[in-house]
């Protein structure tokens, strides 16, 4: 999750993330919104979180 406000290096955080959990993990975007993620999770898809 990168929301607004973030610091200017999360974009980097999250490229470095992403190439370390490899293929194996389906690249479902960034998000930007709480709410986006709690849906995520509630829903019961939050993956690797």
């Amino acid at each position: 999750m990168v929301p607004p406000g973030s610091p200017d290096d999360a974009g980097e955080e999250v490229t470095s993330l992403r190439a370390r959990l490899g293929i194996t993990v389906a690249d479902a975007g960034v998000l930007s919104e709480r709410a986006a993620l709690t849906a995520l999770i509630r829903g019961g898809h939050a993956g690797v979180l």
